[in-house]
């Protein structure tokens, strides 16, 4: 038979067994997906049974009764689980069987000859939650689902029974009993911890009114900030300037007389450029004209801050566009001059 077949053959033989009557199944939904792994599960606790591997082949029965219970699931597994020494899982299986199948004759009559077996030996717990909870017992599920009321069974000894709930809320017990002893618990849910509410940020402050300008003003009396430098520091610019080019003239003119022109031919007939006279002009002549620049570097800077970095707008007087010139020029033989002109 291909695999294939054998698992369908596997899948249609336990859901068989689950629907043979309502005493058999614990619900009557049958989810295909579910039946199959249960199928699976099934058939491999049988192999592990048939070894004796009786610890994984109840692993494998209890997996197929939880994904889809039946009296025979739960059955095998209180088998193996006895047979593996486990006999306080046996007990707590046991008492869960009774639960769902009390009607089912194979159940109640192995279920109660393992319960008389075992429970000498064993401690017995009756827990009550408040509200349902799952437990654990040593870390390991008691059942999948959970209650508002369990038996179960320990080996004699201290054990760790942990109730849990929803949003990770837990409380746990010892249990440390002896053979034969029972003992009832109470599990009580911790409060659900209060999510801190929304801290909500206080609205922002209202900016200021701004005051309007008066009805028939040319331009808002209130600068804008970083428009542009105060109209102060073109004039200071201007200013600066015309000292430089006032400086200007005074060179030129002096160079031009002292020694001035004739002066230099006479008395620097036949020495050339080493006469005193001849090296004194030169000298008035360089001076000049490194005024010459200064005062047309100055010119140049006072326009550009005029046009480009000045806010005209907060002076009071009538804006023009500024517009400034100057043209000097000197030669110690042609003489010196400079021109300027202006708007403002």
């Amino acid at each position: 038979m291909r695999p294939s077949h054998l698992a369908l053959a596997l899948v249609l033989s336990f859901s068989a067994v689950l629907l043979r009557g309502p005493a058999l199944a614990q619900d009557t939904t049958v989810d295909p997906v579910k039946v199959k792994a249960a199928a699976e599960e099934f058939d491999a606790g049988r192999r592990a049974y048939k070894q004796k591997d009786f610890a994984r082949a109840a692993a494998h029965f209890e997996n197929a009764f939880r994904d889809a219970p039946s009296a025979q699931a739960i059955r095998m597994a209180i088998r193996a689980r006895q047979e593996a020494g486990e006999l306080a899982r046996a007990a707590t299986l046991c008492v869960r069987a009774q639960a769902l199948y009390p009607d089912d004759r194979e159940t109640v009559t192995l279920t109660q000859k393992i319960l008389q077996e075992n429970t000498p030996k064993l401690q017995k717990a009756t827990v009550s939650c408040d509200p349902a909870c799952t437990l654990t017992l040593d870390g390991k599920l008691v059942r999948d689902d959970a209650a508002t009321s369990q038996v179960i069974f320990a080996d004699p000894g201290e054990h760790e029974l942990v109730a849990g709930w929803s949003k990770n809320r837990s409380v746990s017990r010892k249990l440390d009993g002896k053979e034969g002893t029972s003992t009832t618990v109470s599990m009580q849910a911790p409060a659900e911890e209060q999510e801190p509410a929304p801290v909500t940020p206080p609205p922002a402050p209202s900016p200021a009114p701004v005051a309007s300008a008066p009805a028939g003003s040319r331009k808002t009396m209130e600068a804008v900030p970083g428009r542009g430098a105060p109209p102060t520091l073109f004039w200071l610019a201007v200013g600066a300037t015309a000292v430089v080019g006032g400086v200007t003239v005074w060179s030129g003119l002096d160079a031009r007389s002292n020694p001035g022109p004739d002066a230099v031919r006479e008395k620097c007939v036949g020495q050339g450029t080493s006469c005193p006279e001849y090296q004194d002009g030169e000298s008035k002549e360089h001076r000049t004209n490194y005024l010459l620049a200064g005062t047309a570097v100055g010119v140049a800077s006072t326009a550009i801050i005029g046009l480009f970095f000045t806010d005209w707008g907060s002076s009071a007087t009538t804006a023009h566009e500024p517009s400034a010139s100057v043209a000097p020029a000197f030669d110690i033989h042609g003489g010196v001059g400079l021109h300027a002109s202006g708007r403002f």
